[in-house]
């Protein structure tokens, strides 16, 4: 038992009469005392909610082992499923969990990495459902909320047990997500349905009452990926600043293309320093000049299927879908062939059919071999794509270091020795030596560096219209930030949502004093 006395010594580190950690002030806490010197902080994430519908009627009708033994498998899942996709579980409540993307370490996609954490958990929890239902009489089912927005991350107990959980309203929100969804079924709140829309496919539920809060919330159904394409950027996104001499690099790359020379540029740089914005912002510039755009996003856990990346993109130099049928592939082939130079006609869809309808065709022999074959096939779907543009081919694969590894081989075979055309060819990725070892030497490195000072303050200025205050919530940020672009506007973002910065978009003002305890953490 802690027994609160006084330690003598400020040094201590332990008590000398229980040997408990000291607490600040040189006093021992006692049993059931509040922790202390555990801060909040501020972030930006994504709150997930899942729990097993009608859990206490089907737990009344079992013996209580069998029922124990069905959560067991449950919170497995749970685990697996949220794990996998980098967030935390903070709380399990018997038959449902509660879990955070995007705390306590920041990641820009903690709404898609939330979405397939709920995708493959309700996944798992129905192939339980199937096993168990002979023994339990039952079918369960698992229902999901999920929610975006600010809320305030720490641990919160006593001396006894300390859990690292999230406060605010926008728990509360994806709560209330989980309460109202069917059974089976996935429902996000607006908030993170407007982050993942580019990604994955949604049905509007339409506006739904919910308890505590007075305005029905629309409703969005989770269904599944979707196509993979660069996410918009979003509207209400600062303008590019600091970037120029990268924007010119990158123009000066699809000059080159558009010439005949085909050109391949690689964008590595940590997450949240502007990687995939500054690609969306020359493909806008290349599509207005009547660039034909095809991308691909690197997804850690959809890289478990081979070639998944290829696919992806050769589904969109064909425009096709995942789910469409060998019919229309081949019928989206004949199209292409039947538009291009007979020495670029593609022939025979049996290879490029093994890519995109694999169940279609009879598995291969040998892997190594197919892959091959799938890859040349693929090699001369952007050729005749290339050949065919009017003005250039952009091929964009963000995120390189999360493709599975047949992928990358195919597209270091492609980048090494390019088909001949109008072809450029852009991929983003964190460091990696792998990425490195990949690219020809004939490729083009843009290693992206975290913002300056300046640089921060532009942003600043963006939001604030107040010169006076500009370099000291500049220093402030930079501070926190480390130049992080993607950091910096979350902040400020948060700050404005705080009533910390008051005032209309451009013409805003600082509210109060700002220091280091009012300044969200990244």
């Amino acid at each position: 038992m802690h027994c609160g006395a006084s330690v003598p010594s400020p040094t201590a580190r332990f008590c000398g009469e229980c040997g408990t950690p000291v607490a600040r002030g040189g006093q021992v806490p006692t049993v059931g005392e509040p922790a202390r010197e555990l801060p909040g902080e501020r972030k930006f994430v994504t709150v997930l909610f899942a729990d097993i519908k009608g859990s206490t009627e089907v737990a009344a009708g079992l013996d209580p082992e069998d029922w124990f033994l069905a959560l067991e498998r449950f919170h497995a899942a749970a685990i697996s499923s949220i794990h996998e996709y980098a967030g935390i579980i903070t709380t399990y409540g018997g038959d449902g969990v509660m879990a955070l993307f995007g705390a306590p370490v920041a990641h820009e996609g903690h709404a898609e990495q939330a979405c397939w954490a709920a995708l493959r958990l309700a996944q798992q929890v129905e192939a339980i459902a199937t096993d168990l239902a002979p023994a339990i009489g039952t079918h369960l089912g698992v229902r999901v909320g999920l929610n975006s927005g600010h809320v305030v991350v720490g641990r919160i107990g006593d001396d006894t047990r300390i859990d690292y959980t999230a406060q605010g309203l926008a728990v509360n929100i994806a709560a209330r997500m989980e309460q109202v969804a069917e059974v089976g079924e996935i429902y996000l709140a607006p908030a993170t349905a407007e982050l993942v829309r580019a990604h994955f496919a949604l049905d509007d539920v339409g506006p739904r009452q919910v308890k505590g809060i007075a305005d029905p919330i629309l409703v969005h159904r989770l269904l599944g990926p979707t196509v993979a394409e660069l996410a918009p950027t979003s509207p209400t996104a600062s303008p590019l600043v600091g970037r120029s001499a990268e924007l010119a690099l990158l123009r000066s790359a699809a000059t080159d293309a558009r010439s005949g020379r085909p050109t391949t540029v690689a964008l590595t740089a940590p997450p949240g320093f502007g990687k995939s914005r500054l690609v969306r912002e020359i493909i806008a510039e290349l599509e207005a000049r009547g660039a034909e755009v095809a991308t691909a996003v690197g997804d850690e856990v959809r890289a478990a299927g081979p070639m998944w990346t290829v696919a992806e993109l050769a589904r969109a130099l064909l425009g096709t879908g995942p789910g469409d049928d060998p019919e229309a592939i081949t019928a989206a082939l004949a199209d292409l062939d039947a538009t291009v130079s007979p020495d670029l006609r593609l022939g025979d869809p049996g290879p490029l059919l093994s890519l995109l309808a694999p169940e279609s065709q009879p598995p291969p022999v040998d892997p190594d071999t197919a892959r091959r074959r799938m890859g040349a096939a693929f090699r001369g779907l952007v050729a005749a794509r290339a050949d065919r543009a009017t003005d250039l081919l952009v091929l964009a694969m963000d995120d390189l270091h999360a493709v599975d590894d047949a992928s990358l081989a195919t597209l270091a075979d492609l980048v090494t020795e390019p088909p001949s055309g109008r072809l450029l060819v852009l991929a983003t990725s964190r460091p990696s030596d792998t990425l490195t070892a990949l690219l020809p030497r004939s490729a083009r490195r843009l290693d992206l560096g975290a913002l300056g000072f300046d640089e921060t303050a532009a942003m600043v200025r963006q939001w604030v219209d107040e010169p006076a205050a500009v370099a000291d919530l500049a220093r402030l940020l930079h501070e926190r930030t480390g130049g992080n672009p993607f950091f910096t506007e979350e902040i400020l973002r948060s700050l404005a949502e705080d009533g910390h910065l008051v005032g209309p978009p451009g013409a805003r003002r600082v509210e109060g004093a700002l220091d280091g305890s009012s300044v969200p953490a990244p």
